[in-house]
Protein backbone atom coordinates (compact mmCIF):
# COMPACT_ATOMS: atom_id res chain seq x y z
CA UNK A 1 0.00 0.00 0.00
CA UNK A 2 1.42 3.53 -0.78
CA UNK A 3 0.41 6.79 0.23
CA UNK A 4 0.47 10.17 -1.47
CA UNK A 5 1.59 12.96 1.12
CA UNK A 6 0.25 16.68 0.00
CA UNK A 7 3.00 18.92 0.56
CA UNK A 8 2.07 22.02 1.67
CA UNK A 9 4.37 25.47 1.55
CA UNK A 10 5.82 25.98 5.17
CA UNK A 11 4.31 29.01 7.29
CA UNK A 12 6.58 31.43 6.86
CA UNK A 13 7.41 34.09 9.65
CA UNK A 14 5.56 37.49 9.63
CA UNK A 15 8.08 39.79 7.55
CA UNK A 16 6.26 43.09 8.34
CA UNK A 17 4.81 44.80 11.26
CA UNK A 18 2.32 47.52 12.32
CA UNK A 19 1.58 49.36 16.04
CA UNK A 20 -1.14 50.52 16.73
CA UNK A 21 -1.18 53.46 20.43
CA UNK A 22 -3.82 55.33 19.59
CA UNK A 23 -7.30 53.84 17.54
CA UNK A 24 -7.02 53.50 13.52
CA UNK A 25 -7.53 51.18 10.67
CA UNK A 26 -5.46 48.47 9.46
CA UNK A 27 -5.90 47.93 5.26
CA UNK A 28 -4.88 44.60 4.37
CA UNK A 29 -1.80 44.86 1.80
CA UNK A 30 -2.38 43.23 -1.40
CA UNK A 31 -1.30 38.68 -1.14
CA UNK A 32 -2.04 38.80 2.68
CA UNK A 33 -4.35 36.25 4.15
CA UNK A 34 -3.34 35.91 7.26
CA UNK A 35 -1.85 38.13 10.19
CA UNK A 36 -1.48 37.65 13.94
CA UNK A 37 -3.08 40.67 16.30
CA UNK A 38 -1.55 40.96 19.52
CA UNK A 39 -3.69 43.37 21.74
CA UNK A 40 -3.81 44.65 25.23
CA UNK A 41 -6.10 46.41 27.40
CA UNK A 42 -5.64 49.91 28.96
CA UNK A 43 -4.10 49.39 32.22
CA UNK A 44 -6.57 50.96 35.14
CA UNK A 45 -5.36 53.96 37.45
CA UNK A 46 -3.42 54.10 40.87
CA UNK A 47 -4.10 55.39 44.00
CA UNK A 48 -1.33 57.42 44.72
CA UNK A 49 -2.08 57.81 48.34
CA UNK A 50 -1.18 53.89 49.09
CA UNK A 51 1.22 53.59 45.91
CA UNK A 52 -1.66 50.80 44.86
CA UNK A 53 -1.36 50.46 40.66
CA UNK A 54 -4.60 49.65 38.67
CA UNK A 55 -4.65 46.43 37.32
CA UNK A 56 -3.04 45.52 34.10
CA UNK A 57 -5.36 45.22 31.06
CA UNK A 58 -6.15 41.44 29.10
CA UNK A 59 -3.60 40.48 26.79
CA UNK A 60 -4.11 38.15 23.95
CA UNK A 61 -2.73 36.94 20.53
CA UNK A 62 -5.00 35.96 17.64
CA UNK A 63 -3.86 34.38 14.36
CA UNK A 64 -6.93 35.24 11.27
CA UNK A 65 -7.57 34.75 8.21
CA UNK A 66 -7.97 38.31 6.27
CA UNK A 67 -8.46 39.37 3.11
CA UNK A 68 -6.59 41.84 0.84
CA UNK A 69 -8.13 45.33 0.43
CA UNK A 70 -10.38 44.54 3.74
CA UNK A 71 -10.04 47.70 6.51
CA UNK A 72 -9.89 46.22 10.08
CA UNK A 73 -11.05 48.43 12.60
CA UNK A 74 -8.66 49.35 15.67
CA UNK A 75 -9.79 50.49 18.80
CA UNK A 76 -6.97 51.19 21.69
CA UNK A 77 -8.12 51.01 25.04
CA UNK A 78 -7.06 54.45 27.38
CA UNK A 79 -5.45 54.11 30.52
CA UNK A 80 -7.38 54.25 33.36
CA UNK A 81 -7.55 58.22 35.58
CA UNK A 82 -5.97 58.10 39.03
CA UNK A 83 -7.85 58.79 42.07
CA UNK A 84 -8.28 63.14 42.60
CA UNK A 85 -8.66 62.85 45.92
CA UNK A 86 -7.84 60.08 48.53
CA UNK A 87 -12.13 59.27 48.99
CA UNK A 88 -12.34 58.33 45.22
CA UNK A 89 -11.26 55.49 43.36
CA UNK A 90 -9.05 55.72 40.37
CA UNK A 91 -10.50 54.62 36.91
CA UNK A 92 -10.71 51.35 35.09
CA UNK A 93 -8.66 51.13 32.15
CA UNK A 94 -10.62 51.16 28.30
CA UNK A 95 -11.46 47.94 26.60
CA UNK A 96 -8.70 47.31 23.58
CA UNK A 97 -10.90 46.23 20.15
CA UNK A 98 -9.76 44.41 17.05
CA UNK A 99 -13.04 44.43 14.16
CA UNK A 100 -12.42 42.47 10.83
CA UNK A 101 -14.51 44.34 7.98
CA UNK A 102 -17.94 43.50 8.35
CA UNK A 103 -17.62 42.07 11.49
CA UNK A 104 -15.91 38.68 10.24
CA UNK A 105 -14.40 38.96 13.33
CA UNK A 106 -14.37 40.82 16.63
CA UNK A 107 -11.51 40.67 19.40
CA UNK A 108 -11.75 42.62 22.54
CA UNK A 109 -9.16 42.62 25.49
CA UNK A 110 -10.82 44.28 28.77
CA UNK A 111 -8.78 47.22 30.76
CA UNK A 112 -7.29 46.62 34.01
CA UNK A 113 -9.80 47.74 36.93
CA UNK A 114 -8.77 50.80 38.53
CA UNK A 115 -7.34 51.02 42.13
CA UNK A 116 -8.87 51.55 45.46
CA UNK A 117 -8.00 53.17 48.96
CA UNK A 118 -6.89 50.10 50.26
CA UNK A 119 -5.61 47.89 47.66
CA UNK A 120 -4.40 47.50 44.07
CA UNK A 121 -6.76 45.87 41.68
CA UNK A 122 -6.01 42.86 39.25
CA UNK A 123 -5.80 42.45 35.81
CA UNK A 124 -9.06 43.25 33.72
CA UNK A 125 -10.75 40.26 32.76
CA UNK A 126 -7.74 37.71 33.80
CA UNK A 127 -8.33 37.85 37.66
CA UNK A 128 -4.60 36.90 37.92
CA UNK A 129 -3.62 39.81 40.11
CA UNK A 130 -1.40 41.17 37.73
CA UNK A 131 -0.98 45.00 38.65
CA UNK A 132 -0.92 47.29 36.07
CA UNK A 133 1.67 50.05 34.66
CA UNK A 134 1.35 53.60 35.98
CA UNK A 135 3.11 56.65 35.19
CA UNK A 136 4.80 58.63 37.58
CA UNK A 137 1.42 60.70 37.89
CA UNK A 138 -0.77 57.15 38.45
CA UNK A 139 -2.13 57.70 35.34
CA UNK A 140 -2.61 53.88 33.91
CA UNK A 141 -0.72 53.43 30.77
CA UNK A 142 -2.95 52.64 27.43
CA UNK A 143 -3.30 49.90 25.31
CA UNK A 144 -1.84 48.95 22.74
CA UNK A 145 -2.38 46.37 19.35
CA UNK A 146 0.22 44.96 17.35
CA UNK A 147 -0.06 43.50 13.57
CA UNK A 148 2.06 41.02 12.11
CA UNK A 149 1.66 40.24 8.02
Amino acid sequence: MSFNLLLTEPVKPYSRTAYYKTSGVWVVPPKVRRARFTYVGGAGGGYLWSGASGGAGYCAVEEVWVWPGKTIQIIVGAGGKRAANPEEWATNGGQTVVIGDGDTFHMVAWGGFGANKLIGNGGGGTGFGQFGTCDPNGVGIQGIVIVEW
